[in-house]
């Protein structure tokens, strides 16, 4: 432990100036809030995702706002692509110190009872077997270069169950399949957590609804069983990504941190 003289300041502990800092599906409803974060924190943001051209234009937005921002490319089911953005990452910067794992591919949205199961293939090899390959290999990257935080991103469904009535007469609802892998990223990071210790730190942000224009009566139902009274906003996801990105959470691996308004409070 550092003696009193060598104690850093919060301002210190919450700098990563000048990290590397990759987010997958970087200008999605998540991803663009998450990468706008990590540039206004200081950090080179590394925007990913399959559409290449999108991701660039949002890192020359972030650019423009006086971020240091670059997009990449990513298929997150299809394991060389993801050890091509490795390699590209080692190439252009030599380090990855902050891996913000968000990708998921959509896919049909339907309930459980409603689902048709040919599309699970597809949806497991993205959400499951690409997410797995993701933490693989850059997991393995930053634990050999022997520092690094990586935040999963799950969701307050991959905690408790769907609470269905809110989406009902509505265009909005949850499937189960979301439920499914988001509740095997929360163990994941456990496992990760544990395995990476003391090298790489692995933490978990579990969100609740984020408004997105959403149909107004799902929003009315969401509002009213949240204990905080609304839907998530951009700065709520940005601040506790910035916190487990940087040396404020120091002494925090494997924890799952809900940001969803006392949702899981009940």
């Amino acid at each position: 432990m550092a003696n009193e003289n060598e104690v850093r300041t919060v301002q210190q502990l919450y700098d990563i100036k000048d990290k590397v800092a990759l987010v997958t599906g970087g200008y999605g409803l998540y991803g663009r809030w998450l990468s706008q974060a990590m540039a206004e924190a200081g950090a080179h943001v590394i925007v990913a995702s399959r559409n290449v051209e999108r991701c660039k234009q949002y890192a020359e937005e972030l650019q423009q706002a006086g971020g240091s921002a670059t997009g990449a490319q990513l298929d997150q089911g299809d394991e060389t692509s993801i050890l091509a953005l490795r390699d590209h990452i080692d190439d252009a910067f030599g380090r990855l110190d902050i891996f913000i794992n968000n990708a998921v591919g959509r896919f049909p949205v339907k309930n459980l009872l409603e689902t048709e199961t040919d599309y699970w293939p597809d949806y497991m090899q993205v959400n499951a077997t690409g997410v797995l390959m993701m933490c693989k290999h850059l997991g393995q990257y930053m634990y050999e270069a022997g520092s690094g935080s990586i935040i999963n991103i799950s969701s307050i469904y991959g905690v408790v169950g769907q609470t269905f009535p809110i989406y009902e007469g509505t265009d909005v609802t949850s499937p189960a399949d979301y439920a499914f892998v988001k509740g095997g990223m929360i163990n994941l990071t456990r496992s990760m957590a544990t395995l990476l210790a003391p090298r790489v730190r692995v933490n978990c942000l579990a969100p609740g609804g984020l408004f997105n224009d959403q149909d107004p009566l799902f929003v009315k139902r969401y509002e009213e069983h949240c204990p905080l009274g609304r839907m998530a906003g951009p700065e709520d996801i940005k601040g506790p990504a910035v916190f487990l990105a940087s040396d404020a959470s120091q002494y925090l691996t494997g924890q799952i941190i809900g940001v969803e308004g006392g949702w899981t409070a009940w």
